[in-house]
């Protein structure tokens, strides 16, 4: 998916100059900023519950941030043990990278949904995200009602099914004739669409170029591995064709190279999540999020890439960036 250790003059540097220019990319150990990143992480989580910014929105809007970002974080959490290699456990199985893919998507999910949600008034998208949600269990209650209702043994299923359904549309305030107009609530492809008329489609040219990218460079992958397509059952199945014990140095090389992809690509994810969150609602967390970023930065082209196609130029115009000619 990418390399860790790149020298390259079309990257720039933790400082904002071109990598080739005087740093070097270097390897990372994890465990030099392991407690900083969950620090960062953990302390993002806690101000969006316990400081939620009133200006920012109500508290279905708050509900509906904290829990894309708190599925992500766990997420990602998640596929880091499953991942692990320290400390050593028999239980954990170096195949278990082979399901990485379905967790980073919901990494990647949940970055695309808080930068459609921010795109402009916060109260009105999460009242549409609950709106387009409830459509989606409206459609499938209807389907399951057509197929098994004649069934008795289906009957309080369907019953109760129906009933939690009244009862979120009463609380949505969505009224019968408003039902056929509604969609549901919008994937990746439709956010980033070339069609300019596409109603999903995100109107600032910054945000879409930000998610066609993660789209390029992880999420095609990460659907693909979920759904087992052909190139996504080939690259999880390649591993798991032998059993690990049985491996050659090929297919070990090949483990290590997919858990390092897993974790420093959803790292960035995260990273790039915090970000967002940032400086959309203004969490006083900036210098933290930048100070573990930049230090990524110097071991991950991707990483600074990343932080480069979106969050660099605002992080350094409010100061919180220098270049090292000023500094």
């Amino acid at each position: 998916m990418f390399d860790l250790v790149v020298v390259s003059r079309d990257h720039l540097c933790a400082c904002g100059h071109e990598v080739g220019a005087h740093d070097e990319m270097s390897s990372l150990d994890f465990g030099t900023v392991q407690e900083e990143l969950d620090n960062v992480l953990i302390s993002v989580s806690n101000r969006l519950e316990r400081a939620w910014p009133s200006r920012a929105g109500n508290s279905d809007s708050q509900a509906v941030v904290l829990g894309l970002y708190r599925v992500a974080w766990v997420s990602f959490k998640t596929l880091r043990y499953f991942c692990a290699e320290i400390p050593v456990d028999a239980r954990r199985w170096p195949e278990f990278v082979t399901s990485a893919g379905p967790m980073g998507r919901s990494i990647a999910d949940a970055l695309a949904n808080i930068i459609y949600l921010f795109q402009d008034n916060l109260d009105r998208r999460a009242l549409e995200f609950g709106r387009r949600g409830w459509l989606e269990d409206h459609r499938r209650a209807n389907q399951l009602a057509q197929r098994y209702a004649a069934n008795p043994a289906w009957a309080p299923y369907l019953a109760n099914l129906r009933a939690e359904l009244s009862r979120i549309q009463g609380e949505l305030g969505i009224r019968g004739e408003e039902v056929k107009a509604l969609r549901r609530w919008p994937r990746l492809s439709d956010m980033i669409s070339q069609n300019p008329n596409h109603r999903d489609r995100i109107a600032d040219q910054n945000r879409r170029e930000f998610l066609e990218y993660i789209e390029d460079f992880l999420y095609k992958e990460f659907s693909q591995d979920t759904h087992l397509s052909g190139p996504g059952l080939y690259r999880r199945a390649e591993l798991l064709l032998t059993e690990s014990r049985s491996w050659d140095e090929r297919q070990r090389e090949l483990c290590r190279r997919r858990r390092t992809d897993a974790v420093m690509g959803t790292l960035a994810l995260m990273l790039a999540l915090a970000a967002e969150l940032e400086l959309s609602l203004e969490l006083e967390m900036a210098p933290r999020i930048v100070a573990v970023w930049l230090k990524l930065c110097r071991a991950s082209s991707f990483m600074t890439e990343l932080m480069v196609r979106r969050h660099f130029a605002q992080f350094r115009t409010a100061g919180y960036i220098q270049d090292r000619s000023t500094a």
